[in-house]
């Protein structure tokens, strides 16, 4: 299979081509294989699959909820090409034979799957590590659906048997000694959406999962990849973020807050609940950012009869496993995402964090799971046309953007455009751990770890890349020189007052978990003193465990001060560190003006006007960084990290030094500093140029075309290819080659690529307003260009065929918003009839056309290259005006994605209604122009998404660098 001219995430048009259920290709132009199958997505998204890290599939035990063959269904139909089932059926899957009888229920699947072996007090961790598990969990800190809930002792003893053999570990993390009964208590209110769920919320608090959250990640320590599922509050979120795991949220979560329990009900009863709006705005939020790794549906289908039932008494969960891409992608209509972002928490960061190198990204090599989507139609969610057993959703009336087709290892599983009944393919579901993980990973451990346990990690042809824990493998640190060790430091998690205890974290030994803010009741002198008893430490080190306290100051004068503060508390000489000797930073952090320098001098003389600093600081570091704090009896997020205070002095002395500003989105540099290799790279990132373009000539098609019969070479065999002359090309020019390559001069670029919206046929002409454009140049190396000039210079270049205007800088989103925003467009046709017709008749047609709904079957022209479908557009206005006995001029008005041609001569019947049934006489395009291309609702040019060059001060570069922090 080819699909041809499909936009992916980032934007680029690109051909994909299948064989064998693998994708062998992805360029800008694939030649078709004889009788290759093309399908045609110019006018779509093209994404990797989604992969669900958590479903419950409900089988074996409740079939009429939910069953493999309508699960996946539901998941094929949302986009979602993997899932991976929860353990927490009956019986539940904690041996080898549950695992073994869940297996044989997968036969129906339509998707990839994965199956998760399941904690219990029964459980048989031998034979079920024996099978091809994709995690261990959910482990459930407590109580949900299916009473699986486990003590800590319990827990530690799987994550110790998991990190043995190298599978991660899928937490529910909530702590039931902080749970509210209070908020129990009395009259729980009616039954289903009449039940006062709210309470719900107000039980199983958000303070319960903070806790958990912080409980489990110290249990992480003992080596196992530790994973936090549902995250549904922002501390929880943080906490995992300053963490070695990693973390998922639900779409209710994102979508869904208490607010909403007043129209839900019991239908909103979950575990974790639902958070209030500010709360819900803040995991949002982290989703968008990056903050959070993967987002995950917890699909728990519950029929309408089990969920209409008291509060106290209706089951927990939600069905959403073929809404999650829809919303997802609805946000992203909204602006509320980027799609790149969502490409990466559905699929490409699940594949990497579960080590699935298979799966999750549109690669050479990986699995053709793809999914097809139209970002221009959005529609509403009704729970009647949804495909799960369970006829409800909690996001009913709610908009998203659901996929047009859905394919598993190149094959079709859902096609939205087929009849029901025969959208769905077949039944191909295979494990994700399947032979291929098998030969292509090996187990190795590592003795000399310095988490000093014994553990192994997974390896797949690049042991870093893919270990699960994050770790890179090195030698015990020297111990006579440190001051701790990091799981001596830690409160035993073995003894009463854990997870699942029943009493409070109040009650703890005094060291507590705290993560965080420092603890406004702790005196800083208490901290400073436990810190500087530690052994040498520099001041920025010292101050760095206050870093929330009095902003203005540096930490090195936090430390500063603190030292000077115990010298008049003990009334003893005030002794300065000695520069260089610090057990922490090993002297680091007097390397911020040296690593200033570096990143100037690696960024040479490029313009750029933002940047952002990233650093890999050494895991010793980290680690020295960890026992400080433990040594300091302060949580793991007390003060700042080592990583961020690199980022901000080092950050600070190269904005001043080049007059340049930081930009935490897309920057114009992106510097990543790596300690342990003592290197820099500095990343260029692409500028953009926007502008109209109008095509003054037909014979012109707006992208570079390739000549088939040579591949592009110019050369069949020995001899120049005669089809196109020995120039490479089927059409010796385009708008790209006319325009792009004098940007990419002018930029001082290494590549330049067009971007349009949309694009005229080869032999029609762009005229008037022209059409919106974005060429965006990779690794310039000038960004400050003359815009009035650089057209001059491409219109002379062009010579007239194709001219530019209203060229300015724009920011990556400029390229977002030319390929996504929906637009109408204006032609003028000159059309040619096959017998005489009246004037009137002519005239009438057109307006017999203004304002009607057009339905387009997939035309001739382009079946060959296009997936067979009919298409409803609006003819907003049309008229036509005889010129000579057999000839019009007709103007249209109509929304993006109309077939103007066909819309002339009906097409055999393929689009109705059109001008030549109205006419009754055949009529055909003789000259086809496009006089304008607009948004829809707005203007393609948006203020904020087109820059100015802010010229610095002095063009020159300074030599002011801060000085660096005592040390």
């Amino acid at each position: 299979m080819l699909i041809r001219g499909a936009t992916l995430a980032d934007g680029r048009d690109r051909d994909v081509q299948i064989a064998d259920g693998v994708i062998v290709a992805v360029e800008s132009r694939v030649d078709a294989k004889d009788d290759e199958t093309i399908l045609d997505a110019s006018e779509y998204h093209l994404l990797p699959g989604a992969i669900d890290a958590h479903v419950h599939f409900r089988v074996p035990g409740d079939p009429h909820k939910e069953t493999w063959h309508s699960g996946s269904r539901s998941a094929a139909a949302g986009g979602v090409t993997t899932v991976v089932d929860q353990p927490n059926t009956a019986p539940p899957t904690v041996s080898g034979d549950a695992f073994d009888q869940k297996v044989t229920l997968t036969a129906d699947s339509v998707v990839d799957w994965g199956i998760n072996g399941g904690v219990t007090p029964d459980w048989e961790p031998e034979s079920l590590f024996d099978r091809d598990l994709f995690a261990l969990g959910e482990v459930f800190l407590a109580d949900s659906t299916g009473e699986m809930g486990v003590s800590v002792e319990m827990f530690v003893e799987a994550v110790e048997q998991a990190a043995q053999r190298a599978i991660p570990v899928t937490v529910h993390a909530e702590d039931e000694s902080l749970f509210d009964e209070s908020a129990l208590t009395g009259d729980l209110g009616g039954t289903g959406r009449a039940a006062a769920s709210d309470r719900w919320s107000a039980y199983r608090t958000a303070d319960a999962e903070v806790a958990a959250i912080r409980q489990a990640l110290q249990v992480g320590d003992h080596g196992a990849g530790i994973h936090i599922a549902h995250t549904s509050t922002p501390d929880g979120i943080d906490a995992v973020a300053d963490s070695e795991a990693t973390c998922e949220v639900s779409p209710h979560h994102m979508f869904l807050s208490r607010a909403d329990h007043a129209a839900l009900g019991t239908y909103s009863r979950m575990n974790p609940p639902l958070r209030d709006e500010s709360r819900r705005e803040a995991v949002f939020q982290r989703v968008a950012d990056g903050t959070v790794d993967i987002v995950a549906t917890d699909h728990a289908p519950h029929t309408a009869a089990e969920k209409t039932a008291s509060l106290d008494e209706a089951p927990s969960g939600v069905p959403g496993v073929e809404t999650m891409l829809p919303l997802l992608l609805g946000a992203v209509r909204r602006e509320e995402l980027t799609l790149e972002r969502v490409r990466d928490v559905t699929a490409a960061t699940p594949a990497s964090l579960f080590d699935i190198p298979h799966k999750g990204a549109i690669e050479v090599g990986r699995d053709a799971d793809l999914v097809v989507v139209d970002l221009g139609s959005e529609t509403e969610i009704r729970a009647s046309e949804l495909h799960t057993n369970v006829e409800w959703t909690p996001f009913e009336g709610k908009t998203g953007v659901f996929p047009e087709r859905t394919l598993v290892r190149g094959q079709t599983v859902y096609d939205r455009d087929e009849p029901t009944g025969s959208e769905f393919g077949p039944s191909i579901g295979q494990n994700v751990r399947n032979a291929w993980t098998r030969e292509n990973q090996t187990v190795i451990s590592a003795p000399d770890c310095s988490l000093r346990r014994y553990f192994t990690q997974r390896v797949s042809r690049d042991c870093r890349s893919r270990c699960y824990f994050r770790y890179s493998c090195r030698p015990r640190r020297d111990e006579t020189r440190r001051p701790g060790r990091i799981l001596s430091a830690l409160p035993d998690l073995t003894q009463p007052g854990q997870v699942g205890s029943g009493r409070n974290r109040a009650e703890q030994n005094g060291r507590g978990f705290t993560r965080g803010p420092v603890d406004r009741s702790m005196d800083v002198l208490e901290v400073a003193d436990k810190a500087v008893s530690t052994g040498p430490l520099c001041d920025a080190c010292l101050g760095r465990l206050v870093a929330d306290r009095s902003f203005g100051l540096g930490n090195d004068e936090r430390g500063q001060a603190l030292r000077t503060a115990l010298a008049l508390e003990r009334d003893t000489p005030y002794e300065p560190p000695e520069l260089g000797d610090c057990w922490v930073c090993e002297g680091r952090c007097m390397e911020f003006d040296h690593w200033a320098e570096r990143a100037v001098t690696a960024v040479g003389d490029r313009q750029f006007q933002t940047y952002q600093v990233g650093t890999r600081v050494p895991p010793l570091l980290e680690e020295n960084d960890e026992l400080l704090r433990a040594e300091a009896e302060l949580g793991p997020e007390a003060g700042e990290r080592l990583n961020s205070e690199f980022n901000r002095e080092v950050g600070k002395r190269i904005g001043q030094e080049t007059e340049t500003e930081v930009e935490f989105t897309r920057p114009d540099v992106q510097f990543t500093i790596d300690l342990a290799e003592d290197s820099i790279d500095a990343t260029v990132n692409s500028a953009f140029v926007y502008g109209r373009y109008r095509k003054l000539e037909r014979g012109i098609p707006q992208t570079e075309w390739p000549c088939s019969d040579c591949d592009g070479s110019g050369r069949q065999g020995q001899r120049l290819c005669s089809t196109c002359d020995g120039s490479g090309y089927l059409y010796p020019d385009s708008v790209e080659q006319l325009t792009a390559p004098v940007v990419r001069d002018v930029m001082d670029g290494t590549a330049a690529t067009f971007h349009g919206a949309g694009r005229e046929d080869v032999d029609a002409r762009m005229l008037e307003t022209g059409r919106p454009f974005v060429i965006e140049v990779e690794e310039p190396q000038r960004r400050r260009i003359d815009t009035n000039r650089l057209e001059g210079d491409i219109n002379a270049f062009a010579d007239g065929r194709v001219e530019v205007e209203g060229l300015r800088l724009a920011s990556y989103e400029m390229v977002k918003r030319v390929k996504g925003l929906d637009a109408s467009k204006r032609y003028r046709a000159d059309v040619s009839f096959e017998s005489d017709v009246d004037p009137e008749e002519i005239q009438a047609a057109g307006e017999q056309l203004s304002g009607a709904s057009i339905q387009q079957y997939t035309p001739q022209r382009v079946d060959h290259r296009r997936a067979s479908t009919t298409r409803e557009r609006m003819a907003y206005e049309v008229t036509a005006e005889p010129t000579g006995p057999v000839e019009a001029t007709v103007e249209i008005h109509g929304e993006g994605g109309l077939y103007v041609k066909e819309l002339i001569s009906g097409d055999d019947g393929r689009t109705e209604p059109n001008l030549s049934g109205l006419v009754g006489t055949d009529a055909t395009v003789t000259a086809l122009d496009v006089v304008s291309v607009e948004g829809e609702d707005e203007p393609f040019e948006r203020d904020e998404y087109l820059l100015e060059w802010r010229r610095p001060a002095s063009d020159g570069v300074s030599s002011r660098l801060l000085s660096a922090g005592s040390c």
